[in-house]
């Protein structure tokens, strides 16, 4: 198999299932703060690559709104499904809004070359 063909698929189909279509109506999805952050992140990553690379006759890419949903779609289905939302800051108490003793994780990289991978 020839490596990165996923990236092509949409030449081979006309529509393009996601993750959404496979899951269960009352899937639950745990929500941390920063993962609207982390999808614009990707998001913007791709863009700039397929700008980057787009004239390449060699590898031609496709434009990233023919592989992935952008973070508003992302959002809007997600709206659909009941959610945890994790977040530092306190929210105001309700019957859908509650305040839990949550903190950050430190920053866990492994340094895979390093003598100690896991020291810091």
């Amino acid at each position: 198999m020839i490596s990165g063909i996923e990236y092509w698929q949409p030449l081979f189909f006309s529509e393009m299932a996601t993750l959404f279509d496979y899951l269960p109506e009352q899937t639950l999805f745990v929500d941390m703060e920063n993962n609207q952050m982390q999808g614009e992140r990707f998001y913007q990553d791709a863009k700039q690559r397929y700008e980057q690379r787009k004239v390449d006759p060699i590898r031609p890419l496709l434009s990233p709104e023919k592989l992935w949903l952008n973070v508003d779609e992302v959002n809007r289905r997600l709206k659909s499904y009941p959610r945890i939302t994790f977040k530092e800051e306190k929210v105001r108490s309700s019957v859908r809004q509650k305040n839990l003793p949550v903190v950050a994780l430190p920053e866990l990289t492994i340094q895979s070359q390093q003598k100690e991978p896991l020291g810091q």
